[in-house]
């Protein structure tokens, strides 16, 4: 996992980057908001890319809708123990959701600020912060399955033993008390160190998260 995490967080930084040098050595000291409001209204290959980009929020609306609905169904379920939405909620809520978004986009006319806030949180929670604490809980599952109780945890030591081992019929070691009978990641054991380059990994990921999102919120005050 720990590969495939790394391969596609580079793939990622690849696309950024070529993106971002990009458009500083087109327009390296003014620049819009919407980078696409720069070009001019007549460069074919830039309503070519108007048009692509509104193929891809036509396709992505909804699948940004459901979620946020489901959102918003799950907070009234835990918060008044409400198992059963009724089909017209779930059409108000649609409705809703759909008129605010067209209102907002007649009367707001610059998003600059508000997508550079988004840009920077959602990246830096989705992209690093997520997957560093993916990573973090692989290796605290795989830490604390040598344990036959969360509560060895607080008393581990470096150096200390792993639970007494028993041989088996066919001469492998076994533990003598069966190990924990369900996996341990953070909601259980808590945001322990579990040694190994995952943890580690996951650890730097997170780190990178907030210094992305530490100089979006600066930038945001600034600019």
């Amino acid at each position: 996992m720990l590969g495939a995490i790394i391969s596609a967080m580079t793939i990622i930084l690849l696309g950024y980057m070529s993106v971002g040098i990009a458009g500083y050595l087109t327009y390296p000291l003014n620049v819009s908001s919407n980078i696409l409001n720069s070009f001019p209204a007549n460069d074919v290959l830039m309503q070519v890319a108007r048009a692509v980009i509104g193929c891809v929020v036509i396709g992505h609306y909804p699948l940004t809708h459901h979620p946020a609905r489901r959102s918003w169904e799950d907070l009234l379920d835990a918060l008044f123990d409400v198992k059963s939405i009724p089909r017209h909620w779930s059409i108000l809520a649609t409705t809703a959701f759909v008129c605010s978004n067209v209102t907002t986009s007649l009367f707001v006319k610059d998003l600059g600020q508000v997508l550079h806030m988004l840009g920077g949180t959602a990246a830096s929670l989705m992209i690093f912060c997520l997957p560093g604490l993916l990573l973090m809980n692989a290796a605290i599952i795989k830490h604390t399955n040598s344990f036959t109780d969360l509560s060895q945890l607080a008393d581990e030591e470096p150096g200390s033993d792993i639970p007494s081992q028993a041989p088996s019929e066919d001469g492998l070691p076994r533990p003598s008390t069966p190990l924990l009978h369900k996996k341990a990641g953070i909601r259980d054991a808590g945001l322990i160190f579990a040694p190994g380059k995952s943890w580690v990994m996951g650890l730097l990921l997170v780190m990178i998260s907030g210094v992305v999102l530490a100089v979006t919120v600066v930038t945001a005050a600034l600019g």
